[in-house]
C-alpha cells in the first residue's frame, strides 16, 4: 500500500504557511509504527504531489486541510480523482468539523473527498486502512470508526471516534519524516501537549473532544528540540502548546530546557507560545523563564461581559491583569494582550473603549484583529451565523496563492463587517482604529509616550482615536497615505468568494502584481519608515499633546520626548543606517527604563545628558540581509514587519549621565 500524506502550502509568493507539516508528520510516523511495510511520502509543495501521483499512483492520499489550504487542498483532490480514479481522498485537519450537520455541509461541498476524518486522526486513518486491506476498496454504507463520509442516499454515514493515547504517538522528528522540511528552511513546531480545557467559540480547540490535556513525555521532548537545533535552517521555534505552564513543574522543567540551550548557543533566537489563561505561579516562572525569547501573552479577545458569555470565553479580571503588568514591567518583560472585533453583542464604541481601558493598564503590545468565520469554529455553524444575523464579506488571505498543474487557485477568508449589534460603518471605523492601534502599541511606536501620558494623569488612551479621526489637512503626506489606505480598506472586501477569487485569479493569468494584504503593517510601514511621512506623523503627534494639556512644562516635556528621543529611536532599515546615533536630552530615560519616576519633574535635569541610540539585533540582520530601497515595496514592507521581534523597530538607548 501507498499512502500520500498532504499539508500544503501555496507558493504565489513564498510559502505560505512556510512552516514544518507537523500533523501529517504525525499521521505518518502512526501508520509506520503499525504498518511498516507501507510506503509513505509527506508533501508540502502542490505541483511535487501531483507530478508524483501521475508517475506513482497512490492507494490513498491524505489532506490536512486548514484555513489557508482549503481550496489548494480540494483543487488538488479533484486533480487526483483525474489522475487515478482508485485512489482514495481522505480529508482531515482543523477545517473538518465535528458537528455533523457541518461534515455533511463540507462533504457535499468538496465532493472530491472519499472520506473525512474529524478530531485526532491516529486511530481514525488505522481503522481506515484496516478496512481497505480487508475489502480493497470502499465498501458503500459500511460504517468505519473515526471516519466520516456519504451513503449511497447521501445521508451523512459516520463511526464512533476513538482519541489515541498520547504515548503510543512515535515522534515524527525522531523518525526523520521531517528532516526534507527542516534542511529545506521550513519553520520547525514542536507540539509538547494536545489539548486545552477552554470552550472559546471562536477557535478550532474549543470543541469538547479537545478539552482532556495529555502531554508527551518530557525527555522526548527535548530530544526533539536538539534533533531540530541540529537541523534546522531558522532562528526561530512554534511551540503549539495552547496553555504553556497549565502542567505547572513539567512546563517549567522545559522552559528553564529552552532557555538554557538560547544562552548556550543563540537557539532559538525567538519562540512563539502562548501562556495559559488562567496565571498561576508557574505560568509565571515560565514566562519570566523565557523573558528573553518570548513575550507575556495575556489575552482578552473581548472586555465585555455580554459578548465574553456569548464567545464561551474565559479570562481573568481586570484587576489580576493589572497586577500581572506591573510584574512584567518590573522584570523588564515584554507584555501584550490581543482583541478581536465582530463577537456577538459587542458595539463598536464597547470594542474602543476596551481597546482604550488596556492602553491605560501600560500593556506593551496591544493586537487587534476582526472576526473571520472558517471551518471548524463554533462561531461558523450555520445556526450561529443565523442566531447573530452575522453579516460577511470576503477578502484575500495572507500570500495564499499559486498556479498548480497550469491552474491559478486562490483562497478566500470570511470576515464579520456586520451583526445584529454593528454595522459595516462600525467595522471600517474599527479598521481605521486598527491602523494607529497597529503603529500605536502592536509595533510598539508610541507604547512609551502613551504611557508616560497616562503616568502623569494625561488621557493618552485618547491619541489612537485622535490619529484615526483626523482630517490630516495640515499634513499632505499622511493624507495621501491614509486616502491610499481607505481606499483599500473598502476595496479588499467582495461581496462573494466567487468574486474574490475571479478578481485575483485576473490579475495571476495577466502576470500583474497581487497586492499584499497585511495593510495596518504596510501602512504603518509607509508613515514611520518614510522620513517626510513620520516627520508629519510627529508633529501630528505633538498637536495631540496640545490638546489635552495646556500645561507649558508638560507640554515641552513631551516634545523633548518626541524630537530628542523617539524620533531618533526610529529604524529606517536603510543601507544608509548607522549603527550608532549620538543625541542629547534634558530628560532622564535611564529612569524611565527603570520605571523608577513618580511625577515629572523627577525625569528632568538643568542640564544636557548625552545619549546613544543603537542598533537591535535583529534590526542589524535584517538590514544586512534586505534594506528598505523603496518605501512603496509592499512585499518588503510585509516581511519587514512580521519578521522582525522584540525591539527591533526602535533602537536600544543607553546614556552618559554629565550631571546628577
Amino acid at each position: 500500500m501507498i499512502i500520500y500524506f498532504a499539508e500544503l502550502s501555496h507558493t504565489g509568493q513564498g510559502r505560505s504557511p512556510n512552516v514544518v507539516p507537523l500533523a501529517s508528520g504525525y499521521l505518518a510516523a502512526y501508520v509506520k509504527k503499525h504498518f511498516p511495510d507501507i510506503e509513505i511520502a509527506i508533501f508540502r509543495d502542490t505541483n511535487q504531489l501531483l507530478e508524483t501521483v501521475k508517475s506513482k499512483q497512490p492507494d490513498i492520499v491524505s489532506f490536512s486541510v486548514y484555513l489557508w489550504s482549503e481550496r489548494l487542498s480540494s483543487f488538488c483532490a479533484q486533480r487526483i480523482k483525474q489522475i487515478s480514479k482508485k485512489t482514495i481522498v481522505v480529508a482531515g485537519g482543523a477545517s473538518v468539523d465535528d458537528i455533523d450537520s457541518e461534515l455533511l455541509t463540507f462533504l457535499r461541498l468538496y465532493s472530491s473527498y472519499d472520506i473525512c476524518i474529524p478530531n485526532e486522526g491516529e486511530i481514525s486513518f488505522l481503522r481506515l486502512i484496516e478496512h481497505l486491506k480487508i475489502h480493497n476498496e470502499l465498501v458503500a454504507d459500511e460504517i468505519i470508526d473515526g471516519c466520516a463520509r456519504l451513503s449511497s442516499d447521501g445521508s451523512l454515514l459516520r463511526g464512533a471516534y476513538e482519541a489515541p493515547i498520547i504515548s503510543d504517538i512515535p515522534s515524527p522528528y525522531l523518525n526523520g519524516f521531517m528532516d526534507t522540511f527542516l534542511y529545506n528552511g521550513y519553520e520547525p513546531i514542536i507540539q509538547s501537549m494536545r489539548g486545552c480545557p477552554y470552550s472559546c467559540a471562536f477557535c478550532v480547540s474549543g470543541t469538547n473532544l479537545w478539552s482532556k490535556i495529555r502531554a508527551f513525555d518530557l525527555k522526548r521532548i527535548f530530544a526533539e528540540f536538539e534533533y531540530i537545533k541540529k537541523r534546522t535552517q531558522s532562528k526561530y521555534l512554534i511551540l503549539t502548546d495552547e496553555n504553556l505552564g497549565i502542567l505547572k513543574e513539567r512546563d517549567v522543567e522545559l522552559a528553564e530546557y529552552i532557555i538554557k540551550s538560547y544562552k548556550d548557543s543563540g537557539y532559538p533566537r525567538k519562540l512563539y507560545f502562548y501562556s495559559a489563561k488562567i496565571i498561576t505561579d508557574h505560568v509565571l516562572k515560565v514566562v519570566e523563564t523565557l523573558a528573553p525569547i518570548g513575550e507575556f501573552g495575556i489575552s482578552f479577545q473581548t472586555l465585555d461581559e455580554d459578548a465574553r458569555k456569548e464567545i464561551k470565553r474565559t479570562n481573568i479580571k481586570y484587576d489580576q491583569f493589572l497586577k500581572y503588568i506591573q510584574w512584567a514591567k518590573e522584570r523588564k518583560i515584554v507584555s501584550s494582550t490581543e482583541m478581536i472585533f465582530g463577537f456577538p453583542g459587542e458595539t463598536v464604541n464597547i470594542y474602543i473603549k476596551g481597546l482604550e481601558k488596556l492602553l491605560q493598564s501600560g500593556v506593551d503590545r496591544i493586537y487587534s484583529y476582526n472576526l473571520r468565520l472558517f471551518n471548524g469554529i463554533d462561531l461558523s455553524t450555520q445556526a450561529n451565523r443565523d442566531k447573530y444575523k452575522f453579516k460577511t464579506m470576503y477578502r484575500l488571505p495572507e500570500r495564499t496563492f499559486g498556479c498548480y498543474d497550469g491552474t491559478v487557485v486562490t483562497e478566500v477568508e470570511e470576515v464579520v463587517v456586520g451583526s445584529y449589534s454593528f454595522r459595516y460603518d462600525d467595522y471600517l471605523v474599527v479598521r481605521r482604529y486598527g491602523l494607529f492601534l497597529e503603529l500605536s502599541s502592536g509595533r510598539g511606536y508610541l507604547s512609551e509616550l502613551i504611557r508616560l501620558m497616562v503616568k502623569f494623569c494625561l488621557p493618552g488612551e485618547k491619541i489612537v482615536m485622535f490619529l484615526a479621526n483626523h482630517k490630516f489637512n495640515s499634513y499632505p503626506r499622511l493624507a495621501s497615505i491614509m486616502s491610499e489606505y481607505y481606499h483599500n480598506v473598502k476595496e479588499e472586501l467582495f461581496e462573494t468568494p466567487e468574486l474574490c477569487t475571479k478578481y485575483f485569479q485576473g490579475l495571476i493569468y495577466k502576470s500583474m502584481q497581487v497586492p499584499e494584504v497585511k495593510l495596518n503593517l504596510i501602512y504603518t510601514g509607509k508613515i514611520m519608515l518614510d522620513a517626510n511621512a513620520r516627520t508629519e506623523f510627529f508633529n501630528l503627534v505633538k498637536e495631540f499633546v496640545r490638546t489635552i494639556t495646556t500645561a507649558k512644562k508638560q507640554v515641552d516635556f513631551f516634545e523633548e520626548y518626541i524630537d530628542n528621543i523617539l524620533a531618533l529611536q526610529v529604524v529606517s532599515f536603510n543601507t544608509n543606517e548607522v549603527a550608532i546615533i549620538h543625541g542629547q536630552t534634558k530628560i532622564r530615560v535611564d529612569k524611565i527604563d527603570q520605571n523608577n519616576y513618580n511625577s515629572m519633574d523627577d525625569l528632568l535635569t538643568d542640564e544636557q545628558i548625552s545619549i546613544e541610540f543603537t542598533l537591535h539585533e535583529d534590526a542589524v540582520d535584517l538590514i544586512q540581509k534586505k534594506p528598505l530601497c523603496n518605501i512603496n515595496d509592499e512585499v518588503t514592507l510585509q516581511n519587514l514587519y512580521m519578521s522582525i521581534s522584540r525591539f527591533g523597530l526602535l533602537r536600544l538607548r543607553r546614556i552618559k549621565l554629565s550631571s546628577g
